[in-house]
């Protein structure tokens, strides 16, 4: 799997998001997959429209993680914000677990990366030192985003995913998620932990624990 710790040029700026992208990928893969598809397209990437496509994987990764963690509950009356509207929904999200004053700052500065990743997008003399900063910067602010929502709701990123789910065969809690695919198509499955079990299949398919 490619990692965004060996495109070039990004290297040597992103050696300490390592522990940061592994967090990222646990808690959204489909996230930490679209800055995975910009980190791939980097290493190979020749001409203007190579770069232009990173700024899309950015745009996209953020759009994905405001999908995650929004919902209409958050907002006043219930309404449900477009999901071009990024940056509102993270900012009502953030509102909802009481972390809109601490955040500022890393509010304004994804609003600036993701404003960064559109000019990238539709600039036809893209280069790789800009797509290299949006990627740098998107990978940063998305890590430093996750950790801020995955303290606040004291949840573990499969319990928050799918609820409280157990495995059909064994009935044990004790499930991990692994991706089935590559960078630009797959899907997630959960398999059980138990040593003499071995499940796995759709979430879909685990049963929800009684009362949750």
């Amino acid at each position: 799997m490619t990692n965004l710790v060996d495109a070039p040029r990004v290297r040597s700026l992103t050696g300490h998001l390592e522990d940061g992208l592994s967090r990222l990928e646990a808690a959204y893969p489909e996230v930490h997959r679209y800055i995975e598809l910009g980190a791939e397209a980097l290493e190979t990437a020749e001409v203007s429209h190579d770069f232009q496509g990173i700024g899309i994987s950015c745009r996209d990764a953020f759009i994905n993680f405001a999908d995650q963690i929004f919902s209409p509950d958050f907002s006043d009356g219930g309404e449900n914000i477009e999901q071009n509207k990024t940056n509102d929904r993270i900012e009502i999200t953030l509102r909802h677990y009481g972390k809109s004053r601490a955040t500022k700052g890393l509010r304004r500065r994804a609003k600036d990366i993701q404003a960064r990743a559109q000019a990238l997008q539709h600039n036809r003399d893209a280069s790789r030192e800009a797509a290299s900063w949006v990627l740098f910067h998107s990978a940063a602010a998305l890590i430093e985003l996750g950790d801020i929502i995955e303290a606040a709701t004291g949840r573990s990123p499969l319990k928050r995913r799918y609820g409280h789910v157990i495995c059909p065969e064994c009935h044990t809690t004790d499930l991990y998620e692994e991706f089935i695919g590559n960078a630009e198509k797959g899907t997630n499955v959960l398999g059980c932990n138990t040593p003499t079990c071995f499940y796995l299949g759709w979430p879909q398919d685990l049963w929800p624990v009684p009362g949750e």
